[in-house]
C-alpha cells in the first residue's frame, strides 16, 4: 500500500511503515540526476 510515481526513467514510492508510526520513502533510476530529479518531486 501507499503511492508509487513512475517516470519513464525510474520511480518513487511512500508508504506507511509496517512498524514505526513514520512515512517510508524509496527510490530507483536509471541514473544519479534521474535520482535526484525524482527525490526533488517528493519533497
Amino acid at each position: 500500500d501507499g503511492i508509487r510515481v513512475d517516470y519513464a526513467d525510474g520511480w518513487g514510492l511512500c508508504r506507511a511503515s509496517n512498524t514505526t508510526p513514520v512515512l517510508v520513502l524509496r527510490f530507483e533510476a536509471e541514473t544519479e540526476q534521474a535520482l535526484e530529479r525524482i527525490k526533488s518531486v517528493f519533497r
